[in-house]
């Protein structure tokens, strides 16, 4: 069955390369968006373009577009170019992109399954100094990042409006470590850890208006407030004893705001082959409690557009006429403000393509995607970021909605 082979490529994709961006050093790290395989092909462009093929992770309101059975997997390989004034470096990252499973049932409605990551906090970075004459390594890293369980539920009514609801369990644990390590014995290294474990609950509820070949989607998930522990673990190594002491250990419990979010999209058909997708998300991160002190949070706001195109819709047309075609390009601003209060802007630009496989009822789903985030001029640190998604969104016959 192609659902068990799916499942064997979900095992397989939990191998994990290390990397990441240094910017993930703050707050609950970089934001990997919630985007599936086809959207991402579309710079993210996901509240009002529903698919028969897609699983929905953003606007829950899409489920009721799914005619089969589905499981969805994605993969995620991104390469990261640094530059600073003083330097440059690379740095790449590859790991599981998430997985979802969802049916129709009744004659109108759909119920899903997804776990996802929200963040991903994964660096390491090093420069030496000296003391006395003493030279030592700082060695500062950190891992781990936010996780989403979501259970989503939608239903259409009168064939036009279509509703979307979940619940969002959120789940992780961020490490951060700083290391001092002194190359001459009379003194000693010391490694210092935070961490920080976090869950709660949250929601969402999405909404999608066809009107044929307009389709009008939005999407609202209030603020959130996760419970949070954090651990601080201060220690003293002895290089020549081979011994580590804790000299200083505590724990804090807290908590942790994640932001309310509220977006618009317009999708529109000029016909039976292209699709063109407009999307604005708006997040309030600027008034969050539970975050350093020294860091500066402000509100984002994303702009989106995609396009889609598939030749032909016949099942015996050929292989690159039955494919779908995609471009997007997308433009946001980080919800973290740089040193001197700048705030950080980043773009992208996508290309991806829909290959039918099995008999038609799947789908494998390839999208690259090149972007920039911050400036030297303005923030003192710019990146060039490659991104390749590869995802599967497999169908079977377990459950066929009837019309």
């Amino acid at each position: 069955m192609k659902i068990k082979t799916v499942c064997l490529l979900l095992i397989m994709s939990y191998a994990a390369g290390y990397g990441g961006s240094v910017r993930s050093f703050e707050g609950v790290g970089t934001l990997l968006g919630l985007a599936n395989g086809r959207s991402m092909g579309m710079a993210g462009t996901a509240l009002a373009v529903p698919g028969a093929f897609d699983l929905p992770r953003i606007n829950p309101a899409s489920l009721t577009s799914i005619e089969l059975s589905r499981f969805s997997i994605q993969y995620m390989y991104e390469a990261n170019h640094y530059r600073t004034d003083s330097g440059s470096a690379n740095s790449p990252y590859s790991n599981f992109d998430g997985f979802s499973f969802g049916f129709p049932f009744a004659n109108s409605a759909a119920i899903a399954l997804g776990l996802y990551p929200y963040s991903k906090v994964d660096f390491r970075t090093s420069f030496p100094d000296d003391v006395e004459a003493s030279v030592y390594d700082q060695i500062v890293s950190g891992s781990g990042g936010l996780n989403t369980l979501d259970l989503l539920l939608a239903f259409r009514i009168m064939n036009r409006l279509s509703v979307g609801l979940g619940a969002k369990y959120y789940f992780g644990r961020i490490e951060k470590d700083w290391l001092v390590d002194f190359t001459d014995t009379a003194y000693r290294t010391t490694k210092n850890t935070i961490a920080a474990q976090a869950s709660g609950m949250g929601s969402v509820i999405g909404l999608q208006f066809d009107m044929d070949p307009l389709t009008l989607g939005a999407v609202f998930e209030p603020q959130t407030e996760l419970d949070s522990k954090k651990f601080f673990n201060f220690q003293s190594i002895d290089d020549i004893m081979n011994t580590t002491t804790a000299y200083y250990r505590d724990t804090l419990n807290q908590t942790m705001d994640l932001p309310g979010t509220f977006g618009l999209g317009i999708g529109y058909r000029p016909g039976g082959k292209t699709l063109i997708g407009i999307d604005w998300m708006h997040s309030d991160w600027k008034s969050l409690k539970g975050y350093s002190s020294s860091i500066q949070l402000q509100n984002t706001n994303r702009f989106s557009m995609g396009v889609e195109y598939q030749p032909s819709q016949n099942p015996y047309a050929s292989f690159f006429n039955k494919s779908h075609y995609r471009a997007g390009f997308a433009t946001e601003s980080y919800y973290l403000k740089s040193v001197g209060g700048h705030t950080i802007q980043q773009w992208w630009i996508t290309l991806g393509i829909g290959i039918p496989v099995w008999n038609q009822t799947s789908r494998a789903n390839i999208a690259l995607a090149y972007g920039q985030r911050g400036s030297l001029k303005s923030n003192r640190l710019s990146e060039n970021i490659f991104r390749i998604i590869l995802s599967l969104d497999a169908g079977e016959q377990w459950f066929v909605r009837r019309r």
